[in-house]
């Protein structure tokens, strides 16, 4: 787990995963994002949280909903709203409804 810039002990190296790089046009249209879509923005900062190496996340709705502290539907919308703006790509994996 990453800690807060002000909690960041000196002198300690971070592990190689511990860490995302954008450009900075990406962080300009992440604050577009910010204002037209808060929820949007917050999950798409969990997303890059929890990425792997191949930059993809495998995360059910209701475990988003749990970690925003909100409710599924709020996070399809969010993730609906990614998606069409392409910030995303939405994947189902195994059947509908399953867990």
């Amino acid at each position: 787990m990453a800690l807060p810039p002000d909690k960041k002990q000196i002198g300690v190296t971070p592990r190689r995963n511990d860490w995302v790089q954008t450009e900075r046009s990406a962080h300009e249209a992440w604050a577009k994002l910010a204002i037209e879509s808060p929820r949007a923005s917050a999950l798409m900062h969990l997303l890059v949280a929890k990425m792997g190496a191949q930059n993809a996340v495998v995360i059910s709705q209701k475990l988003l909903g749990k970690l925003m502290g909100c409710h599924e539907r709020t996070v399809r919308r969010a993730a609906a709203d990614l998606a069409e703006a392409n910030w995303i790509q939405i994947v189902q994996v195994g059947a509908a409804g399953s867990v």
